[in-house]
């Protein structure tokens, strides 16, 4: 009977260690099934990051577009200012030119009548 008590002690132990084991194979198996949904949640969220990470990327090219494309106005309009100014200054210079060449042709003219003047003193006085 000893023995009979011990087979069945052991077949309850071995029972209980089955039911366990059964147990913990379920629970393995939901926990697979969950990190397969955590897997898939996560890569749902990678993509998601990406996508944003992406936006935010073309956001600040977008952005930095449109201060080089400002950058250039203030560069064109800065070019039409100086273009404005050499014009102007080239009209003075021309106008200036133009006074200095009337002047240099009453000078040259002087010149010639007081050569003039001065070569009918001389031949008076010889």
């Amino acid at each position: 009977m000893a023995t009979t008590n011990n087979l069945k002690a052991y077949s309850d132990r071995a029972s209980e260690a089955e039911d366990r084991l059964e147990r913990l194979e379920t629970l393995m198996v939901k926990k697979e099934d969950e990190n397969l949904e955590l897997k898939k949640v996560v890569k749902e969220l990678q993509s998601k990051l990406e996508a944003v990470q992406e936006k935010d990327r073309l956001e600040r090219l977008e952005a930095l577009l449109v201060k080089k494309e400002d950058e250039n106005l203030e560069l064109k309009k800065l070019v039409k200012e100086l273009e404005s100014k050499l014009e102007a200054v080239q009209e003075k210079a021309g106008k200036e030119a133009e006074k200095l060449q009337v002047e240099n042709a009453k000078l040259k003219y002087r010149i010639v009548h007081l050569i003039r003047a001065l070569e009918e003193a001389d031949v008076k006085r010889s």
